[in-house]
């Protein structure tokens, strides 16, 4: 089952030099672009809802000395570094893997305590398993009008997140799962009525 081997994936891998460099770069693009970002319209709007529904201080948000829980602050910090939509790009994946990958393990981090070397290595995993799911998805997802920064976005922020949490092989498994089965509302084109 591809669910499985995903996450024995998410769970197992260890990161290369190499790549732990590329995802430093990464880092420094998705903290510049979310900086730029964190005051424009959308970034604003998402922080204003997110801040007002309030909750324990557990993680920080670009630009603001008020600290909002894990969950709303990743939601937060992820719209503003996509918000000027200069954020790092795969041309395979067709997406922008940071910006769903960091956010989320940001958050978990800072919640945690976790040191830099695990989230270095919990972005350098999510941001590689959203992108094989990206290449999966393939063009003809992409095509179909889904933004697949979000779609297979959502399965490298789950491993992240799943990995700071030292999920096993079983439960990011479930955490996948989770991210394949979001529920979408339906979209309706047209006048409304």
């Amino acid at each position: 089952m591809i669910t499985a081997e995903l996450a024995r994936f998410a769970v197992s891998a260890e990161p290369n030099a190499g790549v732990r460099a590329m995802m430093r770069l990464s880092m420094f693009d998705w903290a510049i672009c979310g900086y730029a970002g964190r005051n424009e319209p959308v970034a604003r709007l998402v922080r204003d809802m997110v801040g007002a529904e309030g909750g324990a201080e557990q993680a920080a948000l670009f630009g603001q000395t008020v600290r909002l829980p894990a969950r709303a602050a990743a939601l937060a910090n992820g719209t503003a570094s996509h918000a000027l939509d200069y954020d790092d790009t795969h041309f395979g994946h067709i997406g922008h893997p940071s910006v769903a990958v960091i956010p989320a393990a940001l958050a978990v981090a800072e919640r945690d305590g976790t040191g830099g070397g695990a989230f270095l290595d919990a972005c350098v995993i999510g941001a590689e398993l959203s992108i094989r799911v990206g290449e999966w998805l393939g063009r003809s997802h992409y095509r179909t009008g889904f933004h697949q920064t979000a779609t297979a976005g959502a399965f490298g922020a789950a491993a992240a997140a799943g990995r700071l949490m030292r999920l096993d092989d079983a439960r990011m498994a479930h955490a996948l799962g989770l991210a394949a089965r979001r529920k979408r509302p339906p979209i309706t084109l047209g006048a409304a009525g």
